[in-house]
């Protein structure tokens, strides 16, 4: 493969390891290419790198996860090309609902589908390990996507365990951050970054956001778990009302003890899902209204920010 019939239209994002992110024309469609100047990497940068492509190309079944398409090296620039996508849940935090969602129908919609794509993950023995809003995308007809697999570990079978500490803080388990008393942590520390992603979604910021990472990590690791009640964010003087069906599936989440939480499987099954999907004459439309109305372009959110 080669850059031959990729026409760059515009940036659409940019990140870490001086990476760029392009919306591309290429055969009369349009798709995301980001863009890593290998020659400013380091070893350790590469090999991840080198991880997440792995990690997208193992995936690509999945409708609940981004699919990749190709990547390449071209004039010591890796190329790697991916559906485009209309942008993460934490830009429509920023953009539309600074202080949270408050409409479960939406956070319902949300969950389920990036649930979906971490039971899928689950079962080929993955675990993302960066459940986040900044990694949950949707396309342009409201479908949720997993993405950002650069810290993902395949595991040899389902009863092994991982000790490297991977991820983003504030979403960051007890057990991964200190793997020591369970001897590792396995699957379920996604579903802990999923229960906090939720309490992210409905206050439009994680516990503990304002806080530095040496101080984050003594929170979770000395603090009872957050919730919807208590969601330990900065500045939450008026604790929102939620159901008790949502509540109870953030707690079963949070807890601390990973042999606790309910498998992704098993959430999927929640009477949350239940009671409020039955509702729902069509989750994805109702997602695209809600997500995509009024919501700045992706280009020109990038050139706003």
């Amino acid at each position: 493969m080669n850059a031959d019939g990729y026409q760059l239209i515009e940036q659409i994002g940019e990140g870490m390891m001086s990476n760029k992110v392009y919306k591309a024309e290429f055969k009369g469609g349009y798709v995301a290419i980001k863009q890593i100047d290998l020659s400013q990497q380091s070893h350790e940068t590469k090999e991840k790198i080198t991880r997440e492509v792995q990690g997208m190309s193992v995936v690509v079944e999945s409708e609940f996860v981004v699919h990749f398409l190709c990547s390449f090296v071209f004039e010591e620039t890796l190329w790697i090309v991916m559906d485009l996508q209309e942008g993460s849940v934490r830009d429509v935090l920023k953009w539309k609902f600074p202080q949270g969602i408050d409409d479960e129908y939406v956070l319902c919609s949300i969950l389920h589908q990036a649930l979906q794509g971490i039971q899928f993950l689950h079962e080929h023995n993955i675990i993302h390990r960066d459940i986040k809003a900044g990694n949950i995308l949707f396309n342009k007809e409201g479908q949720i996507k997993l993405a950002d697999f650069g810290v993902s570990a395949v595991l040899a079978s389902h009863d092994e365990r991982r000790t490297t500490m991977a991820g983003t803080w504030h979403w960051m388990a007890p057990e991964v951050i200190d793997p020591s008393e369970h001897g590792g942590y396995d699957f379920k520390a996604d579903v802990w970054s999923i229960g906090i992603t939720c309490i992210e979604l409905a206050y439009g910021v994680a516990p503990y956001g304002d806080a530095r990472p040496n101080q984050v990590i003594v929170y979770i690791m000395q603090n009872p778990p957050p919730n919807l009640e208590n969601p330990r964010v900065p500045l939450a003087t008026n604790i929102k009302k939620y159901s008790s069906h949502l509540k109870e599936l953030v707690s079963k989440c949070l807890q601390s003890d990973p042999r606790k939480r309910p498998t992704a499987s098993k959430l999927l099954n929640h009477k949350f899902f239940k009671e409020t999907l039955k509702n729902m004459s069509d989750s994805n439309e109702y997602l695209k209204t809600a997500l995509l109305e009024g919501l700045p372009s992706i280009g020109e959110r990038f050139r706003r920010q």
